[in-house]
């Protein structure tokens, strides 16, 4: 079987995964208990039930006891992280040498490919809960400076120099943009979630790839607002009220993704040209 195949199938399993993370973070409950349940009838669902993106096929996207749908959220999650691991594996093929400035992962990916991947798993999860309900999660945040350390630290000490100078730069100057834009508008422009983002995916990145990140995220923050009148369904419970067993309040059918006045998250844009600014300084 070549090596991809199971990369892939890896990569579904977590997507998975995320989309119970999706919709677990944000509520407060544990990603363990209790098991995958259907949200309107609460029949758990069988591992036939759970097979990434062929059960949402095969069942016409409902569920199998009740018939309430499932939203295309949970298929669409699955395979764009089954192409992010992907896409990772091949970005730290020869590469890897230099993802990690270590001589003896020249002639292996292990290493690589599991910070990368992870990186990918939780960059997605959290552009995706914050397109919904507008917040960048701390253990995400944390989960993506914990890798981000251990890339840097088992690269050297000049590594962890240069990292500890571009998470700086990546967060500094737009937290002080933030403050200074509260105190002459009195409104918020970026939330602290984005910029401890920052902060984070500073960690992956050079110092000098930080400005093309913020550019990058500039332009897709951009683009977000100029369609932000797109209207999806959210899944089962999206919406910024829990109820008082942490499971999130219905929002009532149809709602409007990311949008909120002329404004829009920026977490799906610093998420995504993030992944793609570490992919492609694998290359560079």
């Amino acid at each position: 079987m070549p090596p991809l195949i199971p990369v892939i199938l890896l990569g579904l399993a977590f997507g998975s995964f995320a989309g119970a993370a999706v919709t677990r973070i944000p509520a407060g409950i544990s990603l363990w208990h209790p098991p995958s349940h259907c949200d309107a009838c609460g029949q758990r669902l069988r591992p036939l039930d759970m097979i990434p993106v062929l059960s949402w096929i095969l069942y016409r996207g409902k569920c199998r006891s009740c018939g309430t749908p499932f939203p295309p959220l949970y298929p669409l999650i699955e395979t764009a992280i089954a192409g992010q691991f992907a896409i990772a594996w091949l970005a730290t093929g020869r590469a890897g040498a230099r993802f990690i400035e270590l001589p003896a992962c020249a002639g292996g990916k292990p290493i690589p490919f599991v910070l990368l991947a992870t990186l990918c798993w939780a960059a997605t999860v959290a552009a995706t809960i914050d397109a919904i309900w507008w917040i960048l999660p701390d253990s995400l945040t944390a989960l993506i400076a914990s890798a981000g350390l251990l890339r840097i630290v088992l690269s050297g000490p000049s590594a962890m120099i240069q990292g500890a100078i571009a998470a700086a730069l990546a967060a500094a100057i737009p937290a002080t943009l933030l403050v200074v834009h509260k105190r002459l508008t009195g409104r918020d422009g970026m939330g602290w979630g984005d910029i401890k983002f920052l902060a984070a995916g500073g960690l992956w990145l050079p110092p000098h790839l930080i400005p093309i990140w913020w550019g990058a995220a500039a332009l897709g923050h951009v683009m977000i607002v100029l369609f932000q009148d797109f209207v999806v369904s959210a899944p089962a419970g999206a919406g910024r009220q829990f109820d008082e067993s942490g499971a999130c309040a219905p929002a009532g059918g149809k709602r409007k993704f990311m949008t909120m006045g002329a404004q829009a998250p920026m977490g799906p844009a610093l998420a995504a040209s993030l992944v793609l600014m570490v992919l492609l300084s694998t290359r560079l």
